[in-house]
């Protein structure tokens, strides 16, 4: 039933934006950030599709889009690496509890971290605890926000802005 309901409600959100009141957008932005945050990486690119054909990359319009779409971007990467956090914690204890109830010697080293607290992050391929597992979620949307963020940063939309 949501997902009949989903692009209306997004197109919605993405119209209010176009208000050149700053509260409004600043309430929809906000709206779009949570319910991006909770749809997760895979929506990224129909909200991408969203945001584009509802905002007009003229005027004003171009930098509320830019702005958007790198709140929502950052919300939804926090989001990920939030739940990659939480399962790696999970696995961690699971280990922990294991390594526990089969009693198998631990070397001293690591005897001195447990007491200590200390755990090993998993850095991962990009260098950042949990990156791993986060590594590529956002690909597909890619394609989609490079023109937005290109403009934003070296286009008209950069040149427009008062520095």
């Amino acid at each position: 039933a949501e997902r009949v309901e989903l692009p209306r409600a997004l197109q919605g959100i993405c119209n209010l934006l176009r208000n050149r009141l700053q509260s409004i957008r600043d309430d929809a932005r906000a709206v779009l950030v949570s319910v991006a945050a909770e749809l997760g990486p895979q929506y990224m690119p129909y909200i991408c599709n969203v945001l584009r054909s509802s905002l007009p990359d003229k005027g004003f319009t171009a930098h509320v889009m830019g702005f958007t779409l790198h709140a929502v971007l950052d919300a939804v990467v926090k989001s990920c690496r939030a739940a990659n956090d939480t399962s790696s914690t999970q696995k961690n204890k699971q280990q922990q509890q294991k390594q526990d109830a089969t009693a198998m010697p631990v070397d001293r080293q690591q005897q001195q971290q447990q007491q200590e607290g200390e755990e090993e992050p998993d850095w991962g391929a990009e260098g950042a605890p949990g990156a791993a597992s986060a590594a590529g979620i956002l690909d597909e949307s890619v394609e989609l926000a490079l023109p937005v963020i290109e403009a934003e940063i070296f286009g008209e939309v950069a040149e427009a802005k008062e520095v």
